[in-house]
């Protein structure tokens, strides 16, 4: 049994490359998929196949969502899916999700609130209770626990970039 990335995003259906390479470049993973050897084609998994690829985490994340763009979903719930992704990395994956979600419902659960700031509407939840509802811009003049966890994560970034450009 051999998992090819060409076959497994629809339950095995062949996806036309064109699809293929759109969805693939929205989630970020074409660069790598086409540095590969049987591009399209290559097997994922070790597991059933000793020449297979392994993603990494964050490349796992991207294929997900490349099959959501192949499946044409109407709904996206998109758990932590920018978790094991860098800095820059996140900031062109949001930007994609961006235009994945017109004419779609999107739901994203998050503790990296960069990736709050695009949506329409967030939810702040705190020990499992909301706590408070509103747009990024609301939740930062509100000044409560969003603004602190905003800030800081901010602050992190920045300090992070700091200590590259010094490096």
């Amino acid at each position: 049994m051999h998992f090819q990335l060409r076959t497994t995003f629809v339950l095995g259906r062949d996806i036309p490359d064109k699809q293929l390479e759109a969805a693939l470049e929205n989630s970020g993973l074409l660069n790598k998929i086409k540095k590969l050897k049987n591009t399209y084609n290559s097997v994922i998994s070790r597991e059933f196949d000793e020449k297979g690829i392994e993603l990494s985490g964050g490349e796992r994340q991207k294929l997900a969502i490349a099959r959501a763009i192949i499946r044409k979903a109407t709904v996206l719930i998109l758990d932590e899916a920018n978790s094991s992704l860098d800095p820059l990395a996140e900031y062109e994956l949001n930007k994609n999700l961006v235009e994945l979600a017109v004419n779609r419902t999107a739901l994203f659960v998050s503790h990296r609130l960069s990736t709050t700031v695009i949506c329409d509407k967030i939810i702040m939840l705190d020990q499992g209770r909301i706590i408070n509802i509103g747009t990024h811009q609301k939740l930062i003049e509100d000044n409560g626990l969003y603004y602190d966890m905003f800030t800081k994560q901010a602050n992190a970034y920045k300090a992070n970039l700091e200590v590259k450009i010094y490096q």
